[in-house]
């Protein structure tokens, strides 16, 4: 990985091989940021997408083990149990261009990622929600103030 800032704004450049997630979070936890929103592009040779079932309250998992281009990587930073978290959507095209999207589980780069973070001020947590038994943004006053 290799990254250049330009005032709060980061230009994040992943490396063949290197996992998306595991990557972006080490990079914010070394950068100290807990809130904010990233977009990127690049090349994937595996990846995980997932499907939000609303009434099933669970993901349906497909896994992509092909080279596919990373046409759009778009994510917010924030923490869970006190924990880095991105939660980030990928769309991805294969030779025939053909475009599959989802929620990011996993996806190792082929060739490279340019990612640009934007860290916003403060810390934004997440809460467990049980009716789509999922960890959402906590937004209210009284996790902004704490």
């Amino acid at each position: 990985m290799q990254f250049i800032s330009a005032g709060d704004t980061y230009l994040v450049r992943l490396e063949r091989g290197e996992e998306i997630h595991a990557t972006l979070k080490t990079f914010c936890q070394q950068h100290a940021i807990t809130a904010g929103w990233l977009t990127g592009i690049g090349a994937v040779r595996q990846a995980e997408l997932g499907y939000f079932h609303r009434e099933r309250k669970d993901y349906s998992w497909k896994k992509i083990d092909t080279d596919h281009e990373l046409t759009s990587l778009m994510g917010n930073i924030s923490l869970k149990d006190g924990e880095t978290w991105l939660h980030l959507h990928a769309t991805l095209s294969d030779e025939h261009f053909q475009v599959i999207a989802g929620h990011l589980r996993s996806g190792v780069i082929s060739v490279t990622g340019e990612i640009i973070i934007h860290p916003l001020p403060g810390m934004v947590s997440r809460h467990f929600n049980p009716e789509f038994n999922s960890f959402l943004l906590d937004l209210s006053e009284e996790a902004s103030s704490g």
